[in-house]
């Protein structure tokens, strides 16, 4: 009996056990997590040239050096970041050895079994590094696009990582696409090769997903997870760890906070009562705020020709530096275009000051130094309206830089 005790003691005492690779030592130590987790770090390389390892096996797993502190299946979870950062392999220099194939296999058997979580962040890392992960049936595309664009695409997790997705660092490093000639490899382990995604840009690339150990579409068993970079992994780190232990409460049972213990369920009705008066204030809240959006999208339209002057050309800035001109400064501005017979148009307008008449010619010009040849131009229409002898240049150039940062 007292065996039996003890050993109920310890194995409540039993604590969950994370591995974080690729991270800092402050990343670690500002991880806010439950102090009864215990937190590791270890290092993985990217891939080193053969020469590395004259005296070894010549096997592409030896191109790696590595350094987990413990047995992969020791750790409930471990969330690996495939990005160089500056002096961390100096850190661990004296602790890292070959990787071997031995990783290769327990990082497949801890993914396939559902002993553990393996979240992979892919950096610049080179994309041959997947299979040394025990991952297989993935393909890495380098990114050449710049599209920026984040879309979550994902039921079981779709709240977490719509929450993360302002941390995404976009353009992302790799792009992910399955190989269905990988299946069959999966199926040896009584394993179902189910890629359910989580972001894509609105070209349709993957940016991230995740492998379900089940072989039904509707049960949610992650075995490993491929994302992004985030600008915070420590707030990634968090709140998947959270929503992990609400999906496998025994595997991380430090994490897991029983949602009915934090409810009002158990609570008097008065509780219940404050919270539907909180609801209508933010209703009412809600409503005015609504009301101010519709206002200021009115005053944005209104005033967009003020804007349009620092960031159009042709019409638009026409357009734009007329309004100003009539409403601001109280001219008489004539479209010179509108009285042409010809379909040319020439960004001119008139403008009367104190009995005077004035051609100006209005330009929009991408250039940071445009050329001369816009005064040119503003010469050749005078000489063709011989009724003015006065002219202008009204000039935006470097329209896409800010204006505050032009020379």
């Amino acid at each position: 009996m007292l065996i039996l005790i003890l050993g109920l003691i310890l194995s409540a005492m039993e604590h969950s056990r994370i591995l974080l690779v690729n991270f800092t030592k402050t990343e670690a130590e500002k991880l806010k997590i439950p102090a009864t987790v215990e937190v590791d770090r270890g290092y993985l390389t990217d891939l080193l040239p053969n020469t590395e390892y004259e005296d070894t096996d010549k096997d592409i797993a030896h191109m790696f050096k590595a350094y987990f502190p413990l047995a992969i299946h020791e750790y409930k979870a471990i969330f690996i970041k495939l990005t160089t950062i500056p002096d961390l392999e100096k850190e661990f220099a004296d602790k890292l050895e070959p990787y071997h194939k031995k990783y290769m296999n327990d990082l497949f058997y801890y993914t396939t079994s559902g002993n553990g979580f393996l979240v992979v962040m892919l950096g610049d890392y080179k994309p041959d590094v997947l299979i040394h992960l025990g991952i297989h049936g993935i393909t890495l595309d380098k990114v050449k696009t710049r599209d920026k664009t984040v879309d979550t695409v994902n039921n079981e997790f779709n709240k977490v990582f719509e929450e993360l997705r302002s941390e995404v660092i976009m353009p992302t490093h790799r792009y992910i696409s399955v190989d269905y000639e990988e299946k069959d490899f999966y199926k040896k382990y009584s394993s179902s090769f189910l890629i359910k995604n989580i972001y894509k840009n609105q070209a349709g690339d993957v940016l991230g997903c995740y492998h379900s150990n089940s072989m039904y579409s509707g049960n949610c068993s992650p075995g490993f997870f491929l994302l992004p970079m985030f600008r915070n992994s420590n707030v990634l780190v968090t709140k998947l760890l959270k929503e992990l232990a609400t999906l496998n409460p025994k595997l991380l049972a430090d994490l897991y906070e029983p949602d009915w213990q934090q409810s009002d369920k158990y609570m008097p009705l008065k509780v219940g009562e404050h919270e539907l008066k909180i609801s209508k204030i933010i209703e009412k809240a809600n409503s005015l705020i609504d009301d101010v959006r519709t206002k200021q999208k009115a005053d944005r339209e209104k005033y967009q020709y003020l804007l349009n002057l620092l960031t159009e050309k042709h019409e638009d800035l026409k357009v734009s530096v007329s309004r100003v001109l009539e409403e601001v400064f109280g001219l008489s501005v004539t479209d010179s275009d509108k009285n042409r017979i010809s379909t040319l148009m020439h960004e001119d307008i008139v403008i009367e000051l104190n009995g005077e008449e004035f051609l100006a010619e209005i330009k929009g010009d991408n250039a940071s130094y445009p050329s001369v040849g816009h005064i040119s131009q503003l010469w050749k229409h005078l000489k063709n309206r011989k009724e003015i002898e006065k002219g202008a240049l009204i000039l935006n150039y470097d329209i896409i830089l800010e204006k505050k940062k032009a020379n």
